[in-house]
């Protein structure tokens, strides 16, 4: 490990150490999404209803349902019908995701490009790690 890469450990070991560190949290909303849709009893309505709290995640994932990947015969018009056709989980997954993305925004163009880095290093981390959990019995991605 070179010594920035030490000295940025030592510095936040230590910021660990004093409880000094203040990360962000998810939005409500995607708060209670990844709730609503861990719990047993819940329904694509209620996600559907939580969802409809904000416009610009309601408008992402309605075009994510009619990308090609996800797009059927008819076009998604409703926050509903994105709900049912996604899935509940991969709501979820989106909804984090795009919350996420949302709460690291740059201010600079050099920021932004090592938050962009940093994010796709993630998402490629991201994928790979739920490649091989879904390669292992009982460890659900």
């Amino acid at each position: 490990m070179n010594e920035k890469a030490q000295q940025f450990l030592e510095t936040l070991k230590q910021t660990l150490a004093n409880d000094e560190l203040q990360l962000p949290t998810l939005p409500e909303v995607a708060l209670k999404i990844r709730d609503t849709v861990e719990s047993e009893d819940s329904s694509a309505q209620q996600v559907a209803d939580i969802m409809s709290q904000d416009a610009s995640l309601c408008a992402r994932l309605v075009q994510v349902a009619n990308s090609p990947m996800y797009r059927g015969n008819a076009k998604v018009d409703d926050i509903q019908t994105a709900v049912a056709r996604l899935g509940m989980k991969m709501v979820r997954d989106l909804v984090i995701r795009l919350a996420m993305k949302q709460m690291f925004q740059a201010t600079s163009d050099a920021l932004d490009k090592h938050f962009r880095r940093s994010w796709n290093t993630a998402v490629e981390v991201a994928a790979i790690s739920r490649m091989l959990a879904g390669t292992v019995a009982g460890v659900n991605p």
